[in-house]
């Protein structure tokens, strides 16, 4: 299973902001999925405050068996009924628990989600600027933050 590491790359912990890369680890190597300037001390609060809504929370609306969390939540804010509040707000709710948008808020970032897909967790993203997904080892990933 893939394992998903954030690494830093310049900066520390003291500073305002840090370089850091988010990435994939498969079994063939490394692939970055962000590399940026963030807070990491929020990024990593973030996590550690959504690690049970990330781990049991299922995307609250049925978009059929295929496509990534990323492709389904832009097709359905490409289709969106926008009189349906209640839809339209338990989306942005869960946004709020899945994307790491909201984690680094005034940082320049994809809509990158993490979650849970069906019986598997993934990352993915989905823009203009192209798609993918990757299924994650979720419990390592969160076990990184416990020692």
């Amino acid at each position: 299973m893939n394992k998903l590491r954030i690494k830093l790359i310049e900066g520390s912990l003291l500073d305002e902001f840090q370089v850091v890369d988010i990435s994939v680890i498969s079994y063939t190597g490394a692939i970055s999925i962000f590399q940026g300037k963030v807070n990491l001390s929020e990024l990593l609060d973030w996590f550690k405050e959504n690690e049970h809504e990330i781990k049991s929370s299922d995307l609250p609306i049925d978009r059929g068996n295929g496509g990534s969390l990323a492709r389904k939540i832009r097709d359905f804010y490409e289709s969106v009924d926008t009189e349906n509040d209640e839809v339209v707000d338990s989306m942005f709710d869960y946004r709020s628990h899945h994307c790491l948008r909201f984690a680094v808020r005034g940082t320049l970032i994809p809509e990158i989600y993490i979650g849970k897909s069906g019986h598997n967790y993934e990352i993915s993203m989905s823009g203009n600027d192209g798609e993918w997904g990757y299924f994650i080892d979720i419990e390592d990933f969160f076990n990184q933050f416990k020692n």
